[in-house]
């Protein structure tokens, strides 16, 4: 069954995802990431069994507050369009 309805995720430095951003410069050390978490989830069962770096979906905001992403997050999760 496909999942038509998505969300997008604040994803916290330190952990796999932001570490693979800043190795492949779409992000800086310390930013919390905002990015849809079909493609987190996808991205992850593909790194998870690779043998080198596979590069991480672009996220859709990066910041140093986690509060700014947190609402960025909440903004696109209402946004109708």
């Amino acid at each position: 069954m496909e999942n038509t309805e998505d969300t997008w995720v604040t994803v916290s430095p330190g952990g796999h995802y932001a570490e693979a951003c800043q190795r492949f410069g779409l992000a800086k050390y310390g930013d919390h990431l905002v990015v849809k978490f079909s493609q987190w989830n996808d991205w992850y069962n593909r790194q998870r069994f690779a043998r080198t770096w596979v590069k991480p979906p672009v996220p859709a905001f990066c910041g140093t507050n986690y509060q700014v992403a947190k609402s960025v997050a909440d903004d696109l999760n209402n946004w109708k369009g």
